[in-house]
């Protein structure tokens, strides 16, 4: 994901509203979503997910965006999925 998605509150941005209520790194672990057993997420910055890949040795080769299909209020100004291709470089 593209770590400006988590910058927004959930249930505002679900009635149209985009609220900025958390920072970049994002981390669910206070959150009331624990306590209820849902999934944890966390929204690292773009640097540390791309850096983390060519500080293991992989190569950027692709990168590709997309939405939610129109579904989401923040699809109106950024893509929020992102995806690379990371191809992994021989010493």
């Amino acid at each position: 994901m593209n770590p400006v998605l988590y910058l927004f509150d959930d249930e505002k941005e679900e009635q149209g509203e985009l609220e900025v209520a958390h920072t970049i790194p994002y981390s669910a672990l206070e959150e009331e979503e624990v306590v209820e057993g849902e999934a944890l997420e966390f929204g690292h910055t773009l640097e540390d997910q791309l850096q983390g890949q060519t500080d293991a040795g992989f190569v950027i080769a692709g990168f590709y965006e997309d939405d939610f299909g129109g579904g989401r209020t923040i699809d109106q100004y950024i893509k929020t999925m992102i995806a690379t291709k990371a191809v992994k470089t021989r010493l």
